[in-house]
C-alpha cells in the first residue's frame, strides 16, 4: 500500500470538513423547522388554556348564580314552613282540625 500524500490527506480533509458543515446545516434547517413547529404548538396550547380559562369562568359564574336562585329558594322554603307552622297555630285555636 502506497503511503497517502499530503494532497491526499488534505483532500479527505476537505471532503469530512465539507460534510460536516453540510450535517450542520442541514441541523440548523432541522431546528429551524422544530422551533417553528413549537411555537405553534405553543401559541396554539396558549389559545386552548385560554379558551379554557374562560370558560371555567363561565361556569363558575353559572354555579355561583345557581347556588345564589338555590340559597333563595331554600329561604322561601323556610319561610313558607314558617308561615305554615303559624297556620298550623290558627286552625287549632279556631277548631280547623286537618
Amino acid at each position: 500500500m502506497a503511503e497517502p500524500t499530503l494532497a491526499s490527506i488534505e483532500k479527505a480533509i476537505q471532503t469530512g470538513f465539507a460534510a460536516v458543515a453540510e450535517d450542520i446545516a442541514d441541523l440548523r434547517t432541522e431546528l429551524s423547522d422544530f422551533r417553528n413547529e413549537f411555537n405553534d404548538f405553543r401559541n396554539e396550547t396558549n389559545q386552548n388554556f385560554r379558551d379554557l380559562r374562560a370558560e371555567v369562568a363561565d361556569l363558575r359564574r353559572d354555579v355561583e348564580e345557581l347556588r345564589d336562585r338555590i340559597g333563595n329558594v331554600e329561604g322561601y322554603a323556610k319561610e313558607i314552613d314558617l308561615l305554615m307552622s303559624r297556620i298550623s297555630v290558627l286552625e287549632q285555636k279556631v277548631g280547623i282540625s286537618k
